[in-house]
């Protein structure tokens, strides 16, 4: 039952603020690129499940581009561009607002 909710956010046990989803799936690719056990059908629903699970990220025309996108990534080179690219930051800017 639990672990959805981890899927979505791994840092829910921990007490802090509940972080940026881009900071979540930046930091499963390193740990990907340092362990490379993970296909990319895999990396591609973790990161699906990261930005789905905030429906701020839902709700933005953004969403399904993102998704489209993140189709096409083959390499993790590709899935860091993606999460880096100015477009997601646009579309999901970091706030102060720790409560989501």
């Amino acid at each position: 039952m639990l672990g959805e909710a981890i899927l979505a956010n791994p840092t829910i046990l921990e007490r802090s603020p509940y972080p940026h989803p881009q900071d979540i799936a930046l930091e499963y690719l390193s740990l990907c690129s340092a362990y490379p056990v993970a296909s990319t059908y895999t990396i591609r629903h973790h990161l699906k499940s990261f930005f789905s699970s905030r429906l701020e990220c839902q709700r933005t025309p953004y969403f399904k581009t993102f998704l489209a996108q993140l189709e096409v990534c083959e390499r993790l080179e590709d899935f860091e561009s993606l999460l880096q690219s100015p477009e997601l930051l646009a579309a999901w800017p970091k706030t102060t607002d720790t409560t989501k």
